[in-house]
């Protein structure tokens, strides 16, 4: 083989194990690692006044980078430790560090309890830790890190010690309203094939109305509360809202039913109940705001609403 050939082979074999190295490099994932939080309690400040230090722990709210976590909790050894969260490669700050009680209410936010937290280094707490927040924390790939975080009781009247803007909070109240509603029906067999024709007594011209009641505060929608479970039978619907104490928050129940519309069956909306705070709906002596569709029910309640009528679009 010449010379010139040899050089060109070597050239060539060069050249294909550059590319080689550059696709294999190009394909490393960097990964991602995982974290799970450890709060440590800290008893350096000592005061005479009320803390939630003795509520259960129901989960942790976290913040890492802006982005908000509500981690569940769990014990290790009798450690209390948090889910882990996966975080891509990279360098992190952990910016608040609550733990919560739900107040037995796991399904509302707005009534949960702050049962210990961490202190912003901005805090007048902060002297009395040696773990101030924002922590800075790094990321490896495929590695699961452990971070101890230091926390205190919750002091309700030293809310702005911790240096948190989350702890402008609000106390809260929950209410609890019951609702049971008639629906007349002109041509009850109008309504087969719905859930109406499952209730215990059939379809008849007077049936239990099968409903739904928004709750709705400030013009933003928070739950919906249904009774088709149920079927709208045996018992009254009930609605539970959260009211902030010191607050003035204006609340809609906006109710709508299930009705023949076109060739099925759709909840319509039909009436709304308004307040600020505390509900004042008419309840009559049973604690139960009745209403009725139509007039197919000769008892005094405490709302009558139209009959329904069909009518296309």
């Amino acid at each position: 083989m010449s010379n010139s050939l040899k050089l060109i082979g070597i050239l060539f074999l060069s050249v294909l194990l550059l590319t080689n190295c550059k696709k294999e490099n190009a394909t490393v994932d960097k990964g991602q690692g995982e974290v799970t939080f450890a709060p440590a309690q800290t008893t350096n400040f000592e005061k005479d006044a009320e803390f939630n230090c003795d509520l259960p722990v129901s989960y942790a709210r976290v913040v890492v980078d802006g982005m908000y976590y509500d981690l569940p909790v769990f014990y290790i050894d009798g450690e209390l430790t948090t889910q882990a969260i996966k975080l891509d490669v990279g360098d992190y700050f952990l910016e608040e560090f609550i733990l919560m009680n739900d107040n037995e209410t796991p399904e509302i936010k707005d009534d949960d309890i702050v049962v210990m937290a961490s202190v912003n280094e901005e805090g007048d707490f902060a002297p009395y830790v040696e773990m101030t927040l924002p922590y800075e924390f790094v990321v490896e790939g495929f590695i699961k890190v452990e971070l101890y975080v230091e926390v205190m009781c919750y002091f309700p009247e030293f809310f702005e010690w911790y240096g948190f803007e989350f702890f402008t909070v609000y106390r809260t109240d929950i209410h609890e309203k019951f609702f049971y509603g008639d629906l007349c029906l002109e041509f009850p067999y109008e309504y087969e094939g719905s859930l109406y024709e499952d209730q215990s007594e059939g379809l008849q011209a007077d049936v239990p109305a099968i409903f739904e009641i928004e709750v709705w505060r400030n013009e933003e929608m928070l739950f919906t509360f249904s009774n088709a479970s149920f079927l709208g039978e045996d018992m009254p619907l009930k609605v539970t809202y959260a009211d902030r104490v010191g607050v003035l928050d204006e609340y809609e129940f906006r109710l709508s039913t299930l009705v023949k519309k076109g060739g099925g069956f759709e909840y319509v909306y039909f009436y709304s109940w308004y307040f600020e705070d505390i509900a004042d709906m008419s309840t009559g002596d049973d604690n139960v705001t009745d209403f009725v569709i139509g007039n197919c029910v000769y008892d005094e309640l405490d709302l009558v609403l139209p009959p329904w009528i069909d009518l296309p679009d």
